[in-house]
């Protein structure tokens, strides 16, 4: 279950970041339209990676090879395989994220630097956002 709301959590933030560069680009777009979309992003797709990576992991042994492996202290040896599985899908997902997150601050760079925004209230957003992507990403990779 943990995973499940590591992953969700993962995807929400890049949702937002993903939001950011929606929203820069076309600053008149209802952004509620969007709210559907990325609720769903971030909550079915981690149901759908975690159910796959448990209904996938006993197939990877055979099951006497299981038996063999199998002692009192771990009770299935799955689950060995399977937070081995659910840490590269995370490491994916986190780099997934990262470049997201990276594009999203240079996009943001770009379009604040224009003319038509002033400078207090350029760099204020843009202090913001780049304070949110490196709390993130610290708490994240510690």
């Amino acid at each position: 279950m943990v995973w499940y709301f590591q992953l969700a959590s993962l995807l929400s933030n890049m949702s937002l970041c993903h939001d950011l560069i929606r929203t820069l680009k076309s600053p008149f777009d209802v952004p509620s339209s969007r709210l559907n979309w990325y609720i769903s992003f971030s909550l079915i797709l981690p149901l759908i990676i975690v159910s796959t990576l448990y209904g996938t992991s006993s197939q990877t042994k055979p099951p006497e090879y299981i038996r063999l492996e199998c002692n009192d202290e771990t009770p299935t040896c799955d689950d060995d395989q399977i937070t081995k599985n659910f840490n590269y899908c995370l490491i994916l997902m986190f780099q997934v994220f990262t470049l997201t997150a990276f594009y999203s601050v240079a996009f943001a760079f770009k379009r604040l630097v224009r003319k038509g925004v002033s400078v207090k209230a350029r760099w204020a957003f843009f202090k913001k956002h780049l304070v949110y992507i490196i709390v993130i990403m610290a708490v994240w990779i510690l």
